[in-house]
Order: structure tokens, then sequence, then C-alpha cells
């Protein structure tokens, strides 16, 4: 299985998934492709200005220029891959990163998901990724989901727990395989 990455929307349901090891970065991934998240160049030049991506010295505060324009294009380019206030838009809209690599398992969060909302992210990731049929005997692998503050982080290390978080939002207490035995 080749590594994954891409967006998945708990809100709507959306997702984008690439095969990958690299490129496309996440964010070069939303510039190049702007209309599937709702936005257009215009829009993303607009942010990058309000964040602070203009000329020091010709520039004006919110208002995109020549210095915001070539910030796009290293996004774009993938030069550059970070960019928090695309990201917290993107996150605002019910946007989460995510990844799945073979020898780790899968990782997605947002700074504004809830827990219910992340339960929402689950059981997309579950359809996307087959979550289920991850190798959760390696101690390695697993499924991490992170969520705005307040909400714990939802660290989950085997098939009993990812079922019953899938089932029913909450996490039960995992336990190690022996003891089901003692």
């Amino acid at each position: 299985m080749k590594d994954q990455k891409g967006w998945i929307n708990y809100k709507t349901g959306k997702s984008y998934i690439w095969k990958t090891s690299t490129k496309p970065w996440h964010t070069q991934y939303v510039c190049m492709h702007p209309k599937k998240f709702g936005l257009t160049e215009e829009q993303i030049l607009k942010i990058l200005a309000g964040a602070g991506w203009v000329d020091p010295d010709n520039g004006k505060p919110n208002v995109p220029d020549e210095e915001t324009q070539k910030s796009f294009e290293y996004l774009k380019n993938g030069v550059h891959d970070t960019q928090f206030e695309l990201k917290d838009h993107l996150e605002k809209q019910g946007w989460v990163q995510v990844s799945h690599e073979e020898y780790t398992g899968i990782t997605g969060g947002s700074m504004k998901a809830s827990e219910r909302d992340l339960h929402s992210l689950a059981k997309i990731i579950e359809k996307k990724f087959s979550a289920s049929s991850l190798d959760f005997t390696s101690p390695h692998v697993g499924i991490m989901l992170l969520g705005k503050r307040g909400t714990e982080r939802i660290n989950i290390k085997d098939k009993f727990t990812w079922k019953s978080f899938l089932n029913t939002g909450k996490v039960v207490k995992q336990r190690s395989a022996l003891a089901a035995f003692r």
C-alpha cells in the first residue's frame, strides 16, 4: 500500500485523497485546486495579505501585492507548505488534513473540531482508508485524531477500540491483548 494524504470535510463528507510519498503538500493541493475547497485564487491572496504577506515597504495591509502573489506561487509550487491563516480558514469550513502512512497508521485533526466532529471524521476515514484493516498488531500503527482545546487527543491502538469509537463516538479504555486472558 502506498502512503496517502489529503483533506476531509467532516461537515459535508467531501474528501480529496491522493497517493503520495511527498508532493503535493496539503497547502499546495489547496492552492492548485482552490475551487474544490470553495475558494478562488483571489480569496487565497486576500487571506495571505490579511496574514501580513505583503511587502513591508511598498504594500498596504490586507491588500494583495507582488509579495503576496510571490508567496502564493511559492505555496502553489510546493516551495512553502505551511500557511496557518489559510489552514485556519479551511478548518472553520470543516476541512481536516489527514495522512495515512503504512508503518504509522492514520493521523488527522483540526483545532476547530469537537469530539462529535472527530466521530464524523472517523466514519469518513473508515470509508476512505478501510481503517479497520490496519495492522494494529504493530506497536507503531494506530489512529490519532486531534481536536480543539478541551477535546482530548484520540489515540487508538487496537481494532476493538476503533470499532467502538465508530459505533458510539466514545473511546473505551484500551487494554492490552494479554489482559483479555487474565
